[in-house]
């Protein structure tokens, strides 16, 4: 396994060759596109084999529910919740069914026998909500702010969101009947249940509903003479796809409340069920795993279905055919769950782009791989700056980020070090600047040394090198420079002055232009240009004349100046800005 992460959320994945089979309408075969699929099975450290749900929360842990607990990941290890450890606010089971994770940072977890346990933000213990009964199989979970949907085989209930210690409670559905998936849709829950589908508004009090009301909310049902039922759906805008048994994926629009199309899932081998277990949606591809069948890749913009199976010689091919589970995380990864082999991943977008991750094994993997600044050394070794305040270098071999030495010792939290720069000064010295202060930083002895320690508790937003000095932009100190050759430091403006005539201390884009010997200067409320030698500021507007707002970046290319603000994208070829 490649030495990765995952608070970055993705992989390197080697370019290794798989076969892939396409069908379009008339089965024709192709081999496009190829993917390369990496495990995590019992080998190297997985409880148990059989994967039945994957989730990713907020700080970009995947979370893995086998039959043997509960897995987490992050890209390196694996961290394991099982049943009683520790009590008394553990799993109920360690048979996990489902989880889901909420956008507060709140973990949703579904067990064997039936019950919902609850792990709130930064907190270590589960507290289980409801008990169901025996024939409560969860099937899918939807977070809802301070409550979840659940989809049951005995039906469909909301449950709210404990507060600590709060005690398990009796629960009772709201729909019954076997429901497979639970989905949000703007204002709306769309539960499907195995031949209807129900579209119910989020806020409402089911208290207050009869039987009889139920069927406004039911906006299709399968027709009597289909094969087969509905199993798995997911949701891309306003099209609602949907997985049967019988091995058919249905494009439904939930607009017009109408069936859209209905693609036949290739069958390669009619021994194997293309029962649909898992469906989940990248842009416009559709991924579909089935029961027996491996997985496949519908695309919705030419109608061209790829077919990718397990090949036993071939190690970069799916691991087993039995697909539990999909998950699409935040840089595009595809997880698969498997019924006997773990996880698969792998990487969609293709082979063009490397991705290089930190080697560390430490609880800092996220700081570790949050790169804010590069340069490249006279040997064509790339350096690199991470937010924990860490000179990296580029392993090209084993496609890493290795420690280049020890983080900056710096008593400022490393969470506050925000932006990065990074200047070569000359082939053995760096200038390091960010929330930390400024430091230098020397290359063969791969160690920090503050520039002057009066800089070492400023937060500077950006450094630019012009000549012999190093120009700086504070939040609270606003522009200063910073000479090599005296390392002197000098604020241009006292605090009062920089309000009056900038409207702001707050500086985090700079632009030299040794030409000229100007500054451009970007700030919260607008773009200025200084003079060094009359320490003279000049506002830059639009030429209607309105300020460009909070400028986040400035590169300058020859006469022309591009500014990144929060707004959009600008551009200066003289005096006057277009957008």
């Amino acid at each position: 396994m490649l030495r990765a992460t995952l608070k970055g959320y993705a992989f390197g994945l080697a370019a290794l060759f798989m076969l892939g089979f396409e069908a379009d309408a008339s089965s024709v075969q192709d081999a496009h596109p190829q993917l390369n699929f990496r495990h995590l099975n019992t080998e190297n450290g997985l409880s148990q084999n059989s994967v039945y749900s994957l989730t990713q929360d907020i700080d970009g842990f995947i979370w893995i529910a086998t039959q043997a607990g509960l897995e987490r990941y992050d890209g390196i290890d694996l961290v394991h919740y099982r049943a009683g450890e520790p009590s008394p606010y553990s799993l109920p089971s360690n048979f996990v069914a489902k989880v889901s994770a909420d956008r507060s940072g709140g973990l949703w977890v579904g067990t064997i026998p039936p019950a919902i346990s609850y792990r709130p933000p930064n907190e270590a213990k589960f507290y289980t909500l409801s008990l169901f009964n025996d024939a409560a199989f969860i099937r899918d979970i939807l977070p809802d702010d301070a409550q979840a949907w659940v989809a049951t085989e005995d039906g469909l209930y909301r449950i709210e969101a404990p507060l600590s210690g709060k005690k398990t409670q009796a629960t009772f559905p709201i729909l019954n009947g076997p429901f497979q998936a639970v989905l949000a849709h703007q204002q709306h829950i769309i539960a499907i249940n195995t031949t209807r589908i129900y579209r119910i508004p989020k806020l409402i009090d089911m208290r207050t509903v009869t039987d009889n009301e139920l069927t406004k909310f039911l906006i299709y049902r399968l027709p009597d003479n289909t094969e087969g039922v509905l199993t798995a759906g997911a949701i891309s805008q306003d099209t609602l796809w949907l997985g049967t048994s019988s091995g058919q994926l249905i494009e439904f629009n939930l607009k017009d409340r109408k069936v859209a199309k209905t693609i036949d899932l290739p069958a390669t081998s009619p021994q194997l069920s293309r029962s649909v277990m898992a469906v989940a949606i990248q842009d416009k591809i559709i991924w579909v795993g089935t029961k027996e069948a491996g997985l496949f890749r519908y695309d919705s913009r030419t109608g061209r279905t790829t077919h990718y199976q397990s090949q036993i010689l071939n190690p970069t091919t799916l691991s087993d055919n039995r697909i539990y589970s999909l998950l699409i995380d935040r840089q595009g990864l595809l997880w698969v769950g498997t019924s006997g082999h773990g996880v698969d991943r792998a990487n969609t977008s293709g082979s063009n782009f490397r991705l290089y991750r930190s080697s560390l094994k430490s609880n800092d993997f996220s700081l570790d791989n949050d790169v804010r600044a590069l340069v490249e050394l006279a040997d064509g070794r790339i350096l690199a700056a991470t937010k924990l305040g860490r000179i990296v270098v580029v392993n090209e071999a084993e496609a890493t980020l290795e420690p280049f030495g020890s983080p900056i010792k710096s008593t400022v939290n490393r969470l506050s070090f925000g932006p990065a720069s990074l200047i070569k000064i000359d082939e053995n010295t760096l200038i390091y600047g960010s929330g930390a202060g400024l430091w230098f930083f020397d290359i063969n002895k791969k160690a920090f040394a503050p520039a002057h320690p009066d800089l070492i508790q400023i937060s500077i937003l950006v450094a630019k090198k012009m000549g012999q000095q190093i120009w700086l932009g504070s939040n609270s100190h606003g522009l200063g420079v910073y000479d090599l050759s005296t390392h002197k430091t000098q604020w241009i403006f006292d605090q009062k002055t920089l309000e009056k005539q900038l409207g702001s201390t707050f500086i985090a884009a700079l632009a030299p232009d040794p030409e000229r010997q100007v500054m451009y200067v970007g700030t919260s409320v607008g773009l200025f240009r200084f003079s060094p030698s009359t320490t003279t500021l000049e506002p830059i507007t639009r030429s209607d004349s309105k300020p460009l707002g909070f400028i986040r970046h400035l590169y300058l290319n020859g006469n022309t100046l591009w500014i990144g603000t929060l707004s959009g994208l600008y551009r200066v070829p003289d005096v006057n800005i277009e957008q």
